[in-house]
């Protein structure tokens, strides 16, 4: 008898998401509240605000000081994907990585949460979807808030530097350095992202997405399905 091999069908959700500002600090500008911003994936933030004309580039002069306000607050990267179900397969949600403080949403149910920049995330979601069209969310939080409670809650940790870097899964720098600037970004950096999204079905696994939404455009998207194939 013929031998069955899993086959996996993988469908790169990178491109336009949308972007919207979910809330912060009060020095937000005006024109991001309640707008649907067009976003890229992989990407971030900073970089996406800058693209629509929202921010100035923090790079420049004295920028960085007047942009704390975007890593303090909450975002959420948004797309819609197309899903047909396929008998004998499973679909899984697929994020290579989440910079930092994340909660994934399909359909507007709850399907995992992100705490850990350098992890690799997947999440079954077949009772999720449904066939035809979907809307996939990633609810960033603030990173630097997140650690500071932390440290609120357990004490501050060895640092040579104010941050609470130490309080949280990312990478330091991205908190500032003595050579860099302190952007705490949703997506990556000392804010939020994510970074590859992937899905895809079969009869092992099939991943949906994999999405990298925080540091510089650098994250992916896939979707990954599985069929049983024979082999001779």
């Amino acid at each position: 008898m013929a031998a069955q091999s899993p086959v996996a069908t993988r469908t790169d959700l990178g491109g336009p998401w949308e972007l919207t500002w979910d809330g912060g600090p009060d020095e937000a500008p005006e024109a991001i509240r309640g707008a649907a911003i067009p976003a890229r994936v992989p990407g971030q933030v900073h970089l996406d605000l800058m693209a629509a004309g929202l921010l100035a580039d923090p790079d420049v002069g004295l920028g960085e000081l007047a942009q704390p306000w975007v890593g303090r607050s909450a975002w959420t990267y948004r797309r819609h994907v197309a899903w047909s179900p396929a008998p004998g397969t499973r679909t899984d949600l697929v994020a290579d990585g989440l910079d930092t403080v994340a909660e994934v949403v399909v359909n507007g149910t709850v399907v995992g949460h992100a705490r850990d920049q350098h992890l690799r995330y997947r999440w079954r979601i077949d009772e999720m979807l449904r066939p035809g069209d979907n809307v996939v969310e990633v609810r960033f939080g603030s990173a630097l808030d997140t650690a500071l409670e932390h440290e609120r809650a357990h004490g501050p940790l060895p640092s040579p530097y104010d941050e609470p870097y130490p309080h949280l899964r990312k990478a330091a720098a991205n908190f500032g350095w003595d050579r860099a600037r302190t952007t705490s970004r949703p997506g990556s950096g000392a804010t939020s992202g994510s970074r590859r999204t992937s899905a895809g079905s079969g009869t092992s696994a099939r991943s949906l997405a994999s999405t990298w939404i925080g540091r510089p455009p650098r994250w992916p998207c896939t979707c990954t399905s599985t069929h049983p194939r024979g082999r001779g």
